[in-house]
């Protein structure tokens, strides 16, 4: 018969013998006091809820703190913009330029940082867009929307979005 202390066995070719409170060959299996094995040692109990939040809480911090830069980042820009309209002399061409900016970059961008506030699926994917879009604001976009893309296409950022997170999220603190 092999024995165990040889390494020929592996963990598969052991039974739990209840009775001696030990792993025992597969040779003895048949033998008196035999039951089923207890889970294997690698399989702990699951996680409880809170337990879970904790392990996930980093990536959520990063989530919400990116809803602040695609809240905040536009702001200096649709400040300038607004400072031009302030001017008596704004033409009409200016005025379009203002409605522009603020339709097609920080209506979106402001959109996003409230979807990722809250932790939605939909502003995950409007956040990848949008830092894709970024990175062509070549020294300094580049460098945040491309931080930006790592965080939002992390699979802890996936699975933060979900479903099954926002019901831990309330059911903990």
């Amino acid at each position: 018969m092999t024995s165990i202390a040889s390494g020929d066995l592996s963990f598969t070719d052991l039974f739990w013998n209840e009775s001696a409170n030990t792993w025992e060959p597969v040779a003895d299996l048949f033998s008196a006091g035999t039951t089923l094995p207890p889970p294997l040692p690698t399989q702990g109990p699951r996680p409880d809820a809170q337990q879970t939040r904790d392990n996930y809480r980093k990536a959520e911090n990063q989530v919400k703190s990116l809803s602040a830069l695609f809240i905040a980042l536009p702001l200096p820009v649709l400040i300038i913009v607004i400072g031009i309209l302030a001017n008596a002399n704004a033409s009409v061409t200016n005025y379009l330029f203002a409605l522009a900016y603020f339709g097609l970059f920080y209506l979106p961008s402001a959109i996003t940082g409230i979807g990722l506030f809250f932790l939605k699926p939909w502003g995950r994917i409007c956040g990848i867009i949008l830092s894709i879009v970024g990175l062509l604001g070549f020294p300094i976009g580049t460098i945040i929307y491309g931080i930006s893309l790592f965080i939002l296409c992390s699979s802890n950022a996936r699975y933060v979005v979900s479903q099954e997170y926002r019901h831990i999220v309330n059911n903990t603190k």
